[in-house]
């Protein structure tokens, strides 16, 4: 029973460390500088940050769903949208991203599809 324990505990941790070095050192780094930037109030830089991030790693949801949010902020919907339906394509799993799609389509007029 031990051995199982610690074997399925060993698993788990494998899994989660595969699931941190999912991105480069790069694309984390600016995307927490992102994060960073966006509690500070500093919309601007926050963007420029997730860009960073997406251009270190053309496949990091959560770079796209953060920009969208700062855009979305921004009463940028156009771009809010677009990176909202790019964070879907890439994770469409993440109820995150299903919740910010619903914040897009509602600003963008399209009830319906918001509450789907």
């Amino acid at each position: 029973m031990k051995t199982r324990l610690l074997l399925i505990l060993s698993l788990l941790f494998c899994l989660n460390s595969f699931a941190q070095n999912k991105y480069s050192s790069a694309a984390k780094k600016s995307f927490k500088e992102g994060a960073k930037a966006y509690s500070e109030g500093r919309n601007e830089d926050a963007i420029a940050a997730y860009t960073s991030a997406i251009s270190a790693e053309s496949g990091f949801a959560e770079a796209y769903l953060n920009r969208s949010i700062v855009y979305l902020k921004l009463v940028d919907y156009t771009n809010s949208f677009a990176d909202a339906k790019s964070a879907y394509a890439l994770a469409p799993e993440q109820s995150a991203i299903h919740n910010q799609l619903g914040k897009c389509y509602y600003n963008d007029g399209h009830l319906d599809s918001a509450r789907y």
